[in-house]
């Protein structure tokens, strides 16, 4: 065989050489950051008096952080997984959670306001078979997924959601911005006191434009305490600290309540 015949070859193997090469480097290159992002961000949570643990095992990336502030021990967990979709684009959340405080059998559930959407959920007067009827039965199963694959709760756990409805408690600025569910309106009128409120308009997703607020952030309290989730990985310190001083305002006007 030539040297002709034999190019494609070794153009071939240098290629594929140069492949692995490139993918090595990479590889090489996100670990060196994550290692250097493990070392800063357990640098800024001594700082704090946090507590800070990070890994990364296959294609999920976890932050945890624990601390206490004023009394209320509080973790907050983000999370940031590859996806396999076509889209191939990162998918994660942040939650902020407490136990400190919680409801026995209530639950309060706010969310992005979604308009009417929801106000097919506890419409008892809805036909059988209606669309109203049929709407708020799939979001009650999309409460309950998201009740156990984002607030790992269990499916027991979950099923406190099914009697949630809209409530219409809080000021009118802050129903334009999230819409608010809840078993009940008492727990709903006692946990969004006036610090609350100002936190979450401070915080509510902004248009993408401002660059301001949150993502689409969701708040749940239930029996399981109070979690704050906000979509995407939030690794900033400073944003972080927002979210734990909306978490502490949730919670600060229901340690002096006794809930039962």
């Amino acid at each position: 065989m030539s040297i002709s015949d034999m190019m494609p070859i070794f153009f071939f193997v240098g290629f594929a050489i140069l492949v692995v090469a490139l993918i090595v480097g990479i590889n090489r290159y996100h670990a060196r950051r994550f290692a250097e992002l493990l070392v800063r961000l357990d640098q800024l949570a001594m700082e704090r008096g946090w507590h800070y643990r990070g890994s990364r095992l296959d294609d999920t990336e976890r932050h945890t952080f624990t601390g206490e502030t004023n009394g209320v021990s509080w973790q907050i967990e983000s999370l940031r997984r590859s996806s396999s979709g076509e889209s191939n684009s990162p998918m994660g959340h942040t939650r902020w959670w407490t136990e400190a405080v919680s409801l026995s059998d209530e639950a309060v559930l706010l969310l992005p306001n979604m308009g009417s959407v929801f106000q097919s959920l506890g419409t008892g007067g809805a036909p059988s078979g209606s669309i109203a009827e049929k709407f708020g039965g799939l979001i009650h199963i999309v409460l309950r997924r998201f009740a156990t694959d984002i607030l790992n709760a269990s499916p027991d756990d979950a099923s406190v959601l099914e009697s949630i409805r809209p409530v219409q408690e809080g000021s009118e600025a802050l129903r334009d911005r999230y819409t608010i569910l809840a078993t009940g309106t008492m727990a709903a009128g006692r946990f969004l006191d006036a610090d609350a409120e100002q936190m979450l308009l401070e915080l509510a997703p902004k248009s993408q434009r401002s660059g301001q607020g949150m993502r689409a952030m969701m708040v749940i309290f239930w029996h399981k305490g109070i979690q704050v989730i906000v979509e995407g990985q939030i690794v900033d310190v400073d944003r972080l600290e927002q979210l734990i001083r909306l978490g502490l305002a949730l919670a600060s006007g229901q340690k002096s309540s006794v809930w039962s």
